[in-house]
């Protein structure tokens, strides 16, 4: 047992007051928290951002982004969400916003965000999407809303998605938490990236988000295409964004298995029938077809892509892309049926005589 005298007491009072009356740094590589009341914060857009702390209210213009909020335990911050947001499934969100009251305050798209319910909510911080939002940038600037934009959905990697977690869980003041969901995150898909690459053929895949006219794809440089390369697949798109093709470009693309997703269980038969008009089984006979609840892993650049990897097991080891065990593994098989087959025919041998 440590004994201090009165002189020793003194001084551990007065190290520990000046530690608790210090401003704690935190650092990232782009975030830099100043004082335990004001953060100053770098968003999607490079904007250095002033926050007051610690935000109690907060409007969440994006389902990703409320999920973001609900993974942190962060869903008491709250008080208003975008009308996707505001039927979400996923962590119970739907449930949740009702029960407590939470605004529904239009979208997801920027013309249908109604800024009036946003004002009428006070909140501390409106955390939006740099793409769908862009254009309210100047009117959330007027009005005096402060806005961070979050990379969402237009992450260009993975990467890009972990950073909005992880400048949401610096403004938040849960930092720990943010590390730890990016890290449950990266291992699931470092466990299946072995695990695909080793036991899995190559794939050439084609991810279609909209088709009805035209089709619209996941091309390079979105977190999509970053996600499924990482897990050892191929795009056969090699253009870059979002991108809008004709059906004559699908069969120029001729990929091993396309990816359809859906918003609500009403688009499955209505996609089915499109794949038949088009004709696109005379592409591959390997066409998935995502339920409304597998296509928001995908849709969503949140924490829901920790669903991705084993979503794409499922789909490769369900349509036989699974390679034949090693030699190693099955040398012993054909020793075996060789064994019965010489039992047999020396049985049938004696039997004769």
């Amino acid at each position: 047992m440590i004994v201090l005298d009165r002189s020793s007491k003194l001084i551990v009072i007065i190290i520990a007051l000046i530690l608790i009356n210090t401003p704690q740094l935190t650092y990232t590589e782009e975030n830099l928290v100043t004082s335990n009341s004001t953060i100053v914060v770098r968003d999607a857009l490079d904007r250095e951002v002033e926050i007051q702390t610690p935000v109690t209210r907060i409007v969440s213009l994006a389902p990703s982004i409320t999920e973001i909020l609900f993974a942190l335990n962060k869903q008491d911050l709250i008080v208003g969400v975008d009308a996707i947001s505001y039927d979400d499934p996923h962590y119970g969100i739907a449930d949740y916003v009702r029960e407590k009251g939470i605004r529904n305050v239009g979208g997801y798209w920027w013309s249908l965000i109604s800024i009036e319910a946003i004002l009428e909510l006070e909140p501390d911080l409106v955390l939006a999407d740099k793409g769908a939002h862009l254009p309210l940038l100047n009117t959330f600037e007027e009005l005096g809303l402060k806005t961070i934009y979050l990379h969402s959905g237009s992450a260009r990697e993975l990467a890009e998605v972990y950073k909005d977690i992880e400048l949401v869980g610096l403004i938040l003041n849960c930092t720990l938490e943010a590390s730890q969901l990016i890290l449950n995150i990266s291992r699931e898909f470092e466990y299946y990236s072995e695990y695909l690459k080793n036991n899995m053929y190559p794939v050439k895949y084609l991810f279609i988000i909209y088709i009805d006219g035209g089709v619209w794809v996941a091309g390079r440089s979105t977190y999509i295409d970053d996600a499924l390369n990482r897990l050892g697949l191929t795009n056969t798109v090699d253009m870059n964004g979002w991108v809008l093709l004709s059906i004559e470009d699908l069969y120029r693309l001729s990929p091993d298995v396309i990816m359809i997703t859906t918003m609500v269980e009403s688009d499955i038969v209505n996609i089915e029938k499109l794949v038949d008009t088009y004709g696109l089984y005379r592409i591959t006979s390997k066409i998935i077809i995502l339920k409304p609840m597998e296509s928001d892993y995908f849709l969503r650049p949140g924490p829901l892509v920790k669903n991705i990897p084993r979503t794409i097991y499922s789909i490769l080891e369900s349509y036989g892309f699974r390679k034949p065990p090693p030699l190693s593994e099955s040398k012993s098989i054909p020793v075996i049926n060789l064994v019965l087959i010489l039992i047999a025919t020396a049985l049938f041998l004696v039997k004769r005589r």
